[in-house]
């Protein structure tokens, strides 16, 4: 099953897309996991964990996990 983790977003800041931290949590071979800072004006932060898993030569999201 193929799907968009954003595409059922319903509320953005603008500013997210130009203030964006990430921080290496794991990194392997196969499978890492990323921390995700978003920061803006409107909404204020948002921060997730990302998992990717290297698959076909390439880093897929495999699970979004967002912080409450």
């Amino acid at each position: 099953m193929e799907s968009d983790f954003f595409l059922n977003a319903q509320k953005f800041d603008p500013e997210w897309g130009k203030n964006i931290a990430v921080s290496n949590n794991y990194v392997g071979k196969t499978m890492s996991k990323l921390g995700v800072i978003l920061t803006g004006g409107k909404l204020g932060h948002r921060e997730f964990e990302v998992k990717m898993l290297f698959q076909e030569g390439a880093w897929k999201i495999d699970e979004v996990k967002f912080s409450d």
